[in-house]
This record gives C-alpha cells, sequence and structure tokens, in this order.
C-alpha cells in the first residue's frame, strides 16, 4: 500500500507540474490574443495541445491509482482526502497537500482557459463584423453630393481606398 501512496504522490505532482506549464503558456497566450500576435497564439496553441495530451495521459494514471487505492481501504468512491485520512501519516500530509496544490492548480487552468476563450471570441466576431464592413454596400454612398446625384462607386472600394 506504501508503495500504491508513492505513486500516487508522484502521480499527482506529475499532473500538477503539467498543469502549471499549460496555465503558464495559458498566460502567454492571454497576452498574445490581447496583443492580437496570431503567430504567437498559434505557436502556443501547438504546445498547449503537446502538453494536453500527456496531461490526459497522467490525469488517467492518477484516477486509476486513487480507486485502486480507495478499494485497498474500502472506499466505494473514493477521493484523495478520503484516501489520505484511512492511510494516516506519513501520507496523509503529503497527498492531502499536494492534492490540494493541483486542485488549485487546475482551478487557475480553468479560469485562464475560460478568459482566453472569451478573448477568441470576442477576436473572431471582430473579425467577421471588419469582413462584413469590407464586403457591405453600405458604405458605397458615404461622401457628400448634391441631393439627387448619386454617382455609383464600386462595392467596398470606398473604405479600401481611403485606408
Amino acid at each position: 500500500m506504501t508503495s500504491l501512496a508513492d505513486q500516487l504522490y508522484t502521480a499527482m505532482e506529475e499532473e500538477r507540474l503539467l498543469a502549471e506549464e499549460l496555465h503558464g503558456y495559458g498566460l502567454q497566450k492571454k497576452d498574445a490574443l490581447v496583443a492580437v500576435n496570431t503567430s504567437v497564439v498559434d505557436e502556443l496553441t501547438k504546445k498547449e495541445h503537446r502538453i494536453l495530451m500527456t496531461l490526459g495521459s497522467a490525469g488517467t494514471i492518477r484516477m486509476r491509482l486513487t480507486s485502486k487505492l480507495g478499494e485497498m481501504v474500502g472506499l466505494a468512491t473514493p477521493s484523495v482526502s478520503e484516501i489520505a485520512q484511512k492511510l494516516g501519516e506519513p501520507h496523509a500530509t503529503r497527498l492531502r497537500s499536494s492534492a490540494d496544490r493541483l486542485k488549485g492548480v487546475l482551478t487557475e487552468l480553468a479560469k485562464i482557459t475560460k478568459t482566453n476563450q472569451v478573448l477568441t471570441k470576442e477576436s473572431i466576431g471582430f473579425i467577421k463584423t471588419f469582413f462584413g464592413l469590407l464586403g457591405s454596400n453600405s458604405q458605397e454612398n458615404v461622401g457628400y453630393s448634391k441631393p439627387g446625384d448619386s454617382t455609383p462607386s464600386a462595392p467596398g472600394r470606398l473604405m479600401i481606398d481611403e485606408v
């Protein structure tokens, strides 16, 4: 049981480190989204995808070890905190503190992910609006002219030519 508790601790620490790395990329991505630096956003997205694959595997290992240890101590639906309580010291403190750190990082990761999703949706909305304005006919007759004088202009050209 001791080696399984050690394995669970190690698995949670590995998962926490991966989540911290992903959180760091998320913070960088937020700054890149605000700065509209698409090349940095693309590069960070690639890095995030690589980390997510490993993070998913680490989470699976943690859940498997949690289930196995839970069965050994007689818990039907175990959590790390409950396992720590049943195991006692020296494992209890390590497992609880590791679980708390992991929860904290995952909470922060969820927040930055949500922020980046909102920023991405807003960016896409601005792009759609911009292209809508470029192609709209509402920009055709924005110049001053005599009443009744309507000289045709190319749709969308006025806005481009004035830039």
